[in-house]
This record gives C-alpha cells, structure tokens and sequence, in this order.
C-alpha cells in the first residue's frame, strides 16, 4: 500500500440520502488542482488515467491511481472513440446503454 497515489484535486462522495437508485455517488473537482495534477500526468507521457474510488477505514471516500499493469488491461487501442462520432456515443446512440430517465 505504500505505493498508494491519491488524485489530487479529485473529492468522491456518497449520493446524498434522497438521490435516485441510479446516482452512484458525486466526484468533485478543485480545479486548479485537478488541473494541476493531470497536466503532471500528461506530462509523464500517459494518455490515459485510471482514478479507484475508495472508502476509508474512516468511511471517508477518496480517489487514488489505479498503477495496475496487468495483461489483460485494454490498451489506447481497445478502447471506443468519442471524440467526434456521436454515434458511438450512449447519449448519441440510445440502442448503446439503458438511460434510467
């Protein structure tokens, strides 16, 4: 656990008591940390960044870099295209994912 990365600028909480079955939880951003520390990234020459939510002994959430380097990871490669092809896209394409509303 030593190797443990917290994501700076990046705050996860538990949905609120009256949020819908659907909402999972809330990620809030401090900015120019959060900026700060993907810039950083980027410049580590990474393209893509894997954030774990977690839940403290505590019960306090927090996000952390998930370093895992397993075979099995999809590369850049492997991964779906949403930059400008909205029809790969779940809200471009409702046939792609069940939206609950």
């Amino acid at each position: 656990m030593a190797d443990l990365e917290f994501a700076k600028g990046f705050y996860p909480k538990e949905p609120h008591q009256n949020a819908p079955d659907f909402v999972k939880g809330t990620v809030r951003l401090k900015l120019a940390d959060a900026i700060a520390f993907l810039e950083a990234k980027q410049a580590e020459g990474l393209e893509w960044l894997d954030l774990d939510v977690k839940e403290s002994r505590g019960g306090k959430w927090y996000a952390s870099v998930n370093t895992w380097q397993g075979s099995d990871k999809p590369s850049s490669s492997d991964l779906p295209e949403f930059k400008n092809d909205p029809p790969n896209h779940p809200i471009g394409n409702p046939d792609i994912i069940d939206v609950p509303f």
